[in-house]
């Protein structure tokens, strides 16, 4: 489902209670390790597969990907960050989906293996630099909030509060 891939972002893990025997017969099973790009619902979000999971016509998968041409997480950042573009080519009234057509004109690039190992790292290493810096901002609001709370009194400090404090 979209919300698995919205709500597990790069590696999902699709969470379903059963797949009952027609739905199977309409679904295609894929790898673990495989990319899937949403086609409807949230066109254009890719995900990699954390485990073995069947997929509706609302994906569309990319498998057997050749891992010696293409790495799946540099595939993965480089459509993510095609993602809103790509779900602007989404077409229907009602509900945006994107075509086969359209999902075969993607243009990937392929540096070499190297490379791309290079650029995923290196992405990563930004991302726990910004998580890391989430949590320090966390903390330090929560210190800003027990400093206040000591120095004014105990209740919580917002902006209506402060101005009564202050004024």
């Amino acid at each position: 489902m979209v919300a698995d891939i919205t709500r597990d972002g790069m590696y999902a893990t699709p969470q379903i209670d059963s797949l009952t025997e027609e739905g199977a017969a309409k679904s295609r099973p894929m790898r673990k390790g495989d990319v899937i790009v949403t086609v409807s619902g949230n066109p254009g979000l890719p995900t990699i597969l954390a485990i073995d999971a069947c997929i509706h016509d609302g994906f569309v998968g990319l498998r057997e990907l050749h891992q010696d041409v293409i790495n799946a997480e540099f595939l993965y950042f480089h459509l993510l960050a095609q993602h809103s573009h790509h779900g602007s080519l989404s077409v229907g009234a009602v509900f945006k989906n994107l075509t086969t057509d359209q999902l075969r004109e993607f243009k990937i690039p392929l540096p070499p293996l190297a490379t791309q190992q290079a650029i995923v790292a290196e992405i990563e290493a930004e991302q726990a630099l910004v998580n890391g810096n989430r949590e320090l901002i966390a903390r330090f609001e929560q210190k800003i909030q027990t400093t206040l709370a000591r120095v004014w009194g105990s209740e919580r400090l917002t902006r209506e509060n402060y101005h009564k404090k202050i004024w």
